[in-house]
């Protein structure tokens, strides 16, 4: 094994730079990060990350959703859409009542792979958040942009 890893070491100092390529899964060499957040207090759906532009998909790899309220929810992420048609759901995560912390982080791989040049919008659908439900969910959305 250190021998086959020495070899690799002297073959890497003899290469260009320009040889040399790193990849990451799913990430093509154009890949921008996008990030995102928003805060629910009703039923209203929300625009968490804005079109990327003509020709541009987001890939969503994390969302992570704090609920400080009483009700447990279901968060649904939609492809593109409006505040009143909510676009096309892409999936439904559960975003139980946090006690003392924010629910897990929840990684996609693959990623989910929206359309191009589409927003993309969460919401909690018909569930109401309790009254005085304080600061409502909290939802975290991490991904990259891409052709």
């Amino acid at each position: 094994m250190k021998t086959l890893i020495a070899i690799v070491l002297v073959l890497a100092m003899c290469l260009p730079v320009a040889a040399l390529q790193i990849v990451y899964p799913y990430v093509s060499n154009d890949a921008t990060p996008v990030f995102g957040s928003v805060n629910i207090k009703s039923t209203v759906t929300q625009t968490i990350v804005a079109a990327q532009g003509n020709a541009v998909r987001t890939y969503v790899t994390q969302i992570q959703c704090v609920n400080p309220t009483s009700n447990s929810v279901i968060l649904n992420v939609y492809d593109g859409g409006n505040a009143v048609t909510g676009g096309t759901i892409k999936t439904r995560l559960a975003c139980p009542t946090a006690v003392g912390g924010a629910s897990p982080l929840l990684t996609f791989v693959p990623p989910l792979k929206m359309s191009a040049n589409t927003v993309i919008n969460v919401g909690i659908g018909t569930t109401t958040i309790a009254a005085g439900g304080g600061d409502g969910l909290y939802i975290v959305l991490n991904g990259y942009t891409g052709r």
